[in-house]
C-alpha cells in the first residue's frame, strides 16, 4: 500500500479511477450490550443447571470504522493502492471551497 502524502489532484485522481474501495475497521475493546447479555444467558443457564458451560462466553470481538479508506485500481499492467484519510481529505476539500468563496 501506498502511504505517502500525495499531492490534492492525485488524490482526487484516485478516487474517481478506484476500483476498489474498502474501509478500514480497527478492533473495539469496550463490552457492549450483546456481551452483557451473552453473560446473562450463560449465567442463566448455569442457574438452571446447564452442565458443561464452561469458564463463561468469550466477549465478542467488535469491529468499528476507521477514518481511513483503501482505494485501489489498475494502471498499466501494475496495481496501485493508496490509504485515503478521510478526515485530512474533507478538510482539504472545505479548505479550498471555503477560499472560492
Amino acid at each position: 500500500m501506498i502511504f505517502d502524502n500525495l499531492p490534492f489532484r492525485e488524490v482526487c485522481n484516485k478516487i474517481i479511477h478506484a476500483t476498489t474501495v474498502e474501509p478500514h475497521t480497527r478492533q473495539g475493546v469496550e463490552s457492549h450490550k450483546i456481551d452483557e447479555y451473552n453473560w446473562l444467558g450463560w449465567s442463566e443457564a448455569r442457574d438452571q443447571g446447564a452442565e458443561d458451560l464452561g469458564p463463561g462466553p468469550d466477549p465478542v470481538e467488535w469491529h468499528h470504522l476507521s477514518s481511513n479508506v483503501r482505494l485501489g485500481g489498475p494502471k498499466g499492467k501494475d496495481q496501485w493502492w493508496h490509504l485515503l484519510q478521510v478526515p485530512i481529505f474533507v478538510e482539504a476539500i472545505y479548505e479550498l471551497l471555503n477560499d472560492e468563496g
